[in-house]
């Protein structure tokens, strides 16, 4: 088998305030173009992935950015630690940088004081329990460096938070008694999210841990079980649609 070949090209093609590019990749004998569209700045970015004499640069960067980050920590009293889900865990990233305070702490960069730490964890997965072992590992984090442990949010299936008018739909799909606190997501799904952050940000500036009762407001399933796995299914053909590969999408390229 011959190896890949490293030939990728960036065309460009400029609309308003987007961008669109393409990318044309060579794999052993297969030439893929694919469309993409962003912003100006993304697309900046994406050629700076791309190139070669990066890692220099970054290496002082990311130096500069850490220092930075525990002179933030030194002023705080409050630390807000946002991350998506990696399977059930937390990422990669996020695990180096609670290592890269924790030695902080260990040396003495971080000045010994009064400091809560709230997290959020944001699955893409429907099920907010997916987050607890992430959560769980923010808590230990927090318990060993000194900090005091605010609480964790569970945000199962982030992106339908961002959906709105799709009560009808759904509650058709699975009627719902009339207290069940997912009539509140369904009719505007970002809107218990607000309350519950909202909630542990009064708590927190008040000296207190956020309640267990906000807490579980989050531990509900924003959609029905269909409806996620019909949605996901919808997203794989409107992606092979727009690079017209929809007859590819049962394809077993490394079946024997």
């Amino acid at each position: 088998m011959s190896e890949e070949k490293k030939d990728i090209k960036i065309e460009e093609k400029k609309a308003d305030e987007k961008v669109k590019f393409s990318l044309k990749i060579e794999v052993f004998d297969q030439t893929e173009v694919i469309p993409f569209e962003t912003t100006r700045r993304g697309l900046e970015e994406f050629k700076r992935l791309l190139d070669p004499n990066k890692d220099g640069r970054e290496a002082v960067l990311l130096e500069e950015l850490i220092e930075e980050m525990l002179s933030s920590i030194n002023k705080s009293e409050i630390i807000l630690l946002s991350t998506p889900l990696y399977i059930d865990c937390a990422p990669a990233n996020t695990i180096r940088l609670m290592d890269i305070i924790s030695e902080a702490v260990k040396n003495g960069k971080v000045t010994e004081k009064k400091r809560y730490l709230l997290a959020i964890a944001c699955a893409g997965f429907l099920e907010y329990y997916h987050n607890l072992l992430a959560l769980k590992m923010y808590e230990q984090f927090a318990k060993l460096n000194g900090f005091i442990w605010a609480g964790g949010l569970p945000i199962g299936a982030a992106g339908t938070y961002t959906l709105y008018g799709v009560t009808g739909l759904i509650e058709k799909i699975a009627p719902l008694p009339e207290e069940d606190i997912r009539h509140k997501i369904y009719a505007e799904p970002a809107k218990i999210l607000v309350e519950v952050i909202n909630a542990a940000a009064e708590n927190i500036s008040s000296g207190k841990t956020i309640p267990k009762e906000e807490l579980k407001k989050l531990e509900v399933l924003s959609m029905p079980l269909e409806m996620y796995i019909n949605g996901g299914n919808q997203n794989w053909i409107d992606w092979a649609k727009r690079i017209e590969t929809e007859d590819k999408l049962r394809d077993k390229p490394y079946e024997k």
